[in-house]
């Protein structure tokens, strides 16, 4: 598998989401995104790389399966007042406010069909912390957003 281009590495992730049976973003915008980000990531900012994280999720529907019981430390999402072009000059500019380790750019479509930023996902940390592998299993971090009695 080549991943040399922003558009291998989109097929590949849509590939990828369909053999799992989710519901994959047309290609045209993935090719968009990761190029949007590729570029980004070839950028500084007052001397420092960029870093970010970006999650495509419907600013309508964010959380579709809240859980019955929120626990303080679950993951909340933030809008803006009015959404920001997803472009690299927004991207270099708000990786320096929103930290990987701790939030995540929330993305959606416009009205016109483009990608735009919409507001910021707080609490990035669990998914960090077990994709870093600093838990014993995805089970586990799962089951820290679950009340414990």
């Amino acid at each position: 598998m080549s991943e040399s281009y922003p558009h291998d590495l989109a097929s590949h992730v849509r590939s990828a989401l369909m053999s799992k049976h989710k519901k994959a973003p047309p290609l045209a915008l993935l090719v968009s995104m990761f190029e949007i980000l590729y570029f980004a990531s070839l950028k500084t900012e007052e001397g420092q790389g960029i870093l970010c994280r970006v999650a495509l999720i419907d600013r309508k529907r964010p959380d579709p399966r809240p859980p019955d019981r929120v626990v303080a430390d679950r993951w909340q999402y933030f809008a803006f007042s009015s959404e920001i072009s997803f472009s690299v000059r927004n991207l270099v500019k708000l990786s320096k406010a929103a930290d990987p380790w701790v939030a995540t750019i929330a993305v959606d479509l416009n009205s016109d069909g483009q990608p735009a930023i919409w507001g910021l996902i707080d609490q990035s940390v669990h998914y960090n912390t077990a994709v870093m592998n600093e838990t014993q299993s995805w089970d586990k971090c799962r089951a820290s957003f679950k009340p414990r009695f």
